[in-house]
């Protein structure tokens, strides 16, 4: 679909370019298509959680090179229990001994030039993933660019939640607070009502 309106936009810059007789420039208007050759990729590997037999994490990997890539990402860790964002809809991930291989969901099978995406998962043991690979690729550090945009990323999620917690406790308390008020007047009218009964 991406592709077609690329090659629409560029029919359209072609048609203008003959009509005002200027020479074409459709070459200008193409976007890099979608490929499977990656020229650079980074990574990040963040624990999340620790269990008895088991631990979950994310891991988090850039496309750092200059055009799409259609991706395959592999990785060393113990048996994998469940994926996020590679079994959304078909199970798109397997593992054969320690090497886990996911390919990409219909929504997120392409990475753009400077964007990452976030896998989630829960493996046993407690060793994180490890010798992650894009296409074949080795993953090292995020380029300075990349790892800036991800730090200020959690940063506005960080202040995003402490927003939602002191949202939510505003809310709780003035909820007690009414709760509080309407005990005293229960406890109130159920005084006169005693005091107007003995009065009787």
């Amino acid at each position: 679909m991406q592709i077609s309106r690329w090659a629409g936009a560029a029919v359209a810059v072609t048609a203008l370019a003959a009509a005002v007789g200027a020479p074409a420039t459709a070459s200008a208007a193409k976007k890099p298509a979608p490929t499977t050759e990656v020229t650079s990729c980074g990574v990040v590997v963040k624990a999340t959680g620790q269990y008895a037999d088991a631990h979950s994490g994310t891991v988090t990997f850039y496309n750092q090179g200059k055009a799409p890539v259609i991706w395959t990402l592999t990785w060393d860790v113990e048996n994998t229990a469940d994926l996020w964002n590679g079994r959304d809809e078909d199970v798109t991930w397997s593992q054969e001994g320690t090497t886990l291989t996911v390919t990409g969901q219909s929504w997120n099978r392409t990475v753009q030039p400077g964007k990452s995406l976030t896998l989630g998962y829960v493996a046993g043991g407690h060793t994180a993933p490890a010798g992650v690979k894009m296409n074949g690729v080795a993953c090292g550090d995020p380029s300075p660019a990349n790892e800036r945009a991800r730090s200020k990323a959690e940063k506005q999620q960080a202040r995003a939640a402490e927003r939602q917690a002191k949202a939510e406790a505003r809310v709780a308390i003035k909820a007690m607070k009414a709760a509080e008020k309407a005990e005293a007047k229960a406890a109130k009218d159920a005084q006169k009502a005693a005091e107007k009964a003995t009065n009787a």
